[in-house]
């Protein structure tokens, strides 16, 4: 990350994002893989919304770095501030993922019909009594 002073009203936040890490993060944040990478725009929006928290995280970091034993120098801090960082963009930026990001997470389902639902894949032709436990098959006649 690097700020240049271009004029006394304008800065420029240069930012290097390791593709193959915020590929993995997006994965992550999908729970499913993807083909490419996202593409994004020429410039992202710091003045209001996400972009302006994004280029605040961002811009925390930079003097950071300097402190001795400080926070940025124990990896698991460092770790999850990448991972902010690679996630923060993800949402604050435009890419054809953002839709699949903002969508409603999936409903959970119980955690028993999660084993049956487990069950019956593991076992298709197996036949299964919805009175007797997930896991042992029913008797047959």
């Amino acid at each position: 990350m690097h700020v240049d002073t271009w004029s006394a009203d304008c800065q420029a936040l240069t930012v290097k994002i390791d593709k193959a890490a915020l590929v993995r993060q997006l994965e992550v944040l999908l729970g499913r893989s993807v083909r490419r990478p996202p593409r994004f725009g020429p410039h992202m929006d710091v003045s209001r919304g996400p972009g302006l928290s994004w280029m605040r995280l961002a811009m925390w970091n930079l003097p950071e770095r300097n402190v001795p034993l400080g926070l940025l120098s124990h990896p698991m801090i460092r770790g999850r501030l990448e991972q902010t960082l690679l996630e923060g963009i993800l949402l604050a930026t435009d890419h054809a993922f953002r839709g699949a990001l903002e969508a409603p997470p999936q409903p959970m389902r119980p955690a028993s019909v999660k084993r049956v639902m487990d069950a019956v894949q593991e076992l298709p032709a197996e036949p299964y009594d919805a009175n007797r436990s997930c896991g042992r098959r029913a008797r047959r006649p």
